[in-house]
């Protein structure tokens, strides 16, 4: 165990029954590295915000598969529009698996 002073954020997690964990957040940096969270699970306003985003990032997910669906059923929809779609999903699929990875 990491030896900080009393007071800190580490020793303040360490104190509690539930070990601390490193939480994938649904943003990155500026770089495009990915943003963790060190979190006992209790909460707060950083996890609170993180799960917004990702139930947002969810319900487009969902928005586009019904559209989807319904593109494949009109036999007139152009091929420009398709791989439109086709871009979006697959930046949806990509939030989806980060939520359900982390």
């Amino acid at each position: 165990m990491m030896n900080e002073p009393p007071g800190s954020e580490l020793s303040a997690l360490s104190a509690r029954s539930v070990p601390p964990r490193m939480r994938l957040l649904p943003w990155s940096t500026p770089d495009d590295r990915p943003c963790f969270l060190l979190t006992d699970g209790a909460g707060g306003p950083v996890s609170d915000l993180a799960d917004s985003i990702e139930e947002m990032q969810l319900a487009i997910g969902d928005e586009l598969l019904r559209h989807a669906r319904a593109m494949h059923a009109d036999p007139k929809v152009p091929d420009r529009e398709f791989r439109f779609l086709s871009r979006r999903l697959s930046e949806a699929l990509d939030d989806a698996l980060r939520v359900a990875r982390n």
